[in-house]
C-alpha cells in the first residue's frame, strides 16, 4: 500500500502552471504542475512552501528550516513580527505580501483577527476580525468571508397507517 500524501498552499504561478506543496515523509514540498502539457515537476528540495503573487516581488517562499523569502531573486525575510507569522493555516496561505505591506490572520477563539504589517515604519495593527479564516487581498482590497449561522429546529412527521380503512 502506497503511503498517503498531504497537499496544500495551491497557488497560480504563471498562465500554464499551478504550484503547491506535497507531503511527505514527514517533509513538504514545492512542485509545480503544467496544465497544458499535464506534467508535474518538483522545486528544489530546499522549498516547503511558495506563494506566488501577481508582482514577482510579491512572492513568498519558505524553506526547510521554516525561513521566508520574497521575490523571484529570494530575499531573506529580516523582521522579526513578519518570521513569527505562521505562511500556512487551515491549509491555506495566510500570510500576504504587497510591496512593504504584510496581511495575515491569527486565530484566536474561533475568531480570526486581521493584522497589518508596514515595513518601513515597523508598525502592526490590526484592521479587521472575523468568524473566518478565509481572506483574500487584491490591490487596496481585502476580501473577508463571513459566516453567518441560523439556529432553527428541523421537524418532520410521519403519518404510519394502521391498517383500519
Amino acid at each position: 500500500m502506497g503511503e498517503l500524501q498531504s497537499y496544500t498552499g495551491l497557488s497560480v504561478k504563471d498562465n500554464d502552471s499551478i504550484a503547491f506543496s506535497i507531503k511527505s515523509a514527514d517533509k513538504w514540498q514545492v512542485h509545480y504542475y503544467n496544465i497544458r502539457t499535464d506534467e508535474l515537476h518538483s522545486a528544489q528540495h530546499k522549498w516547503q512552501f511558495v506563494s506566488f503573487a501577481k508582482t514577482p516581488e510579491d512572492t513568498v517562499w519558505q524553506d526547510n528550516n521554516g525561513d521566508y523569502f520574497t521575490g523571484l531573486t529570494h530575499l531573506p525575510v529580516t523582521s522579526d513580527t513578519i518570521k513569527q507569522v505562521p505562511l500556512i493555516a487551515h491549509y491555506r496561505f495566510n500570510l500576504r505580501k504587497q510591496a512593504n505591506t504584510w496581511l495575515w490572520q491569527h486565530a484566536a477563539a474561533r475568531r480570526y483577527p486581521l493584522y497589518q504589517y508596514d515595513e518601513q515604519k515597523q508598525t502592526k495593527r490590526l484592521i479587521a476580525t472575523s468568524d473566518s479564516s478565509d481572506f483574500d487581498w487584491y490591490q487596496n482590497k481585502i476580501l473577508i468571508n463571513t459566516l453567518h449561522y441560523e439556529n432553527f429546529d428541523i421537524y418532520r412527521s410521519k403519518i404510519e397507517s394502521t391498517g383500519r380503512k
